[in-house]
């Protein structure tokens, strides 16, 4: 029996060639009348990075700064993902029902990305591939390919297009 597609996470980083592959999601979307998820994950803040902050507006007050601007920053990223949507899909408006939810969450990027496809039952992940190489995927790893290797979900990957190509998208999230 051929695999069903019903649900389509799409991840995104919100880089300038988010749509090129957002795209790819809404073709796969049309094709099996599926409904796509979006998810973007913020990455956590080095804990290095938080001590010298600590130490001069303590702790309390630290966490309280914390957790009010992640708020913001998690409604600013959710109404340019809006945004985002309205524009990639101005020329077919019907295509607007394709997207389900959007979903931004704070953490770990591949455990994130990883929970949210079982937690909703995702058919296929459809991402980005920004890599540069095949020297730079061994030494640096990517997303990408640690979501490929520890997916028990199919993972579409979709190169970036070179840097002055005619697929290179302008559009920026």
């Amino acid at each position: 029996m051929l695999p069903t597609i019903k649900t389509i996470l799409y991840l995104t980083d919100l880089s300038k060639n988010s749509a090129y592959v957002f795209r790819y999601a809404v073709q796969l979307a049309k094709t099996f009348q599926a409904k796509i998820l979006i998810l973007h994950v913020i990455k956590n803040v080095d804990p290095a990075m938080e001590i010298p902050i600590i130490v001069r507006m303590g702790e309390e007050a630290y966490r309280h700064l914390v957790e009010e601007r992640e708020q913001e920053i998690i409604i600013g990223i959710r109404e340019r993902l809006k945004a985002f949507i309205q524009k990639e899909l101005r020329e077919d408006p019907d295509q607007s029902c394709l997207v389900e939810s959007i979903h931004v969450h704070e953490g770990e990027p591949v455990a994130e990305i990883l929970e949210t496809a079982e937690r909703f039952d995702c058919d296929l992940l459809v991402m980005g591939d920004h890599s540069k190489g095949r020297l730079a995927l061994t030494f640096l790893g990517s997303t990408a390919e640690k979501v490929l290797r520890s997916s028990r979900r199919p993972v579409m990957v979709v190169p970036i297009p070179v840097k002055g190509s005619e697929n290179e998208s302008t559009s920026a999230v």
